[in-house]
């Protein structure tokens, strides 16, 4: 079996090749190796976001500047939505807050 990893724009970023007795190992705890590696890395990317909207949305941080904070609260009270803690952000705000914080 052989698992490739692409940027967006289709560029090959790695290849890694599992043999049969590694497949067949695997293959012991999970039904389908390659659904449990996109679950494992989608599953692991959302735990980065949650903890950099944390970081970025603390009191006195630098992450983000102060011109991005003023944008975050307008579009938030625009939505009408209250948060009280990062995790309960819609997905597409936090990713617009990595994209521009500073880490």
């Amino acid at each position: 079996m052989v698992i490739k990893y692409y940027k967006d724009d289709g560029t090959l970023i790695r290849e890694i090749q599992i043999d049969a007795e590694e497949e067949r190992a695997l293959g012991t705890t999970m039904a389908d190796i390659v659904e449990w590696h996109i679950n494992f890395i989608k599953h692991r990317a959302r735990q980065e976001i949650d903890k950099i909207v944390e970081m970025a949305l603390r009191p006195g941080s630098k992450m983000l500047i102060d011109e991005d904070k003023r944008l975050l609260k307008q579009i938030l009270d625009e939505k009408d939505i209250m948060v009280t803690s990062a995790r309960d952000l819609p997905l597409e705000i936090k990713k617009a807050i990595v994209k521009k914080a500073k880490v």
